[in-house]
């Protein structure tokens, strides 16, 4: 099953579970997986703001890991924000989908603390 990465992700998360409930196959292996990445999802950082407003070229986050990861390393914080938080490449027959997609980020710390810039790009 794919990661849960944004609002819609959760969403649609949600819709599964509910229909694995109606079937009575709530506590299956399928659901039990989907219940794991909707806690991991609520656990992703949400200390963040914009610093860089491009318009509708896109945008650079600063984002705050939790405080349970200042004894992660460089490479374990790239490593979970780049499996947890990037938002893929888009993958459409369209032309232009509108839909957000991660250019570049960078892991750093400041005051003790891991800190994260993402930039953010719209497929335009």
């Amino acid at each position: 099953m794919p990661a849960i990465r944004n609002k819609e992700d959760l969403c649609l998360a949600y819709e599964r579970l509910s229909i694995f409930k109606e079937a009575g196959k709530g506590d299956c292996q399928k659901a039990a997986e989907l219940k794991k990445q909707i806690r991991s999802y609520s656990k992703l950082p949400r200390c963040s703001h914009i610093v860089r407003d491009d318009g509708f070229d896109g945008y650079v986050k600063l984002i705050e890991l939790p405080g349970d990861f200042d004894d992660f390393s460089r490479e374990e914080a790239t490593e979970w924000f780049d499996r947890n938080c990037t938002l893929g490449p888009i993958c459409s027959p369209y032309d232009c989908t509108g839909k957000p997609f991660t250019v570049w980020f960078k892991v750093f710390r400041r005051r003790g603390h891991w800190f994260v810039y993402h930039a953010v790009s719209f497929d335009v």
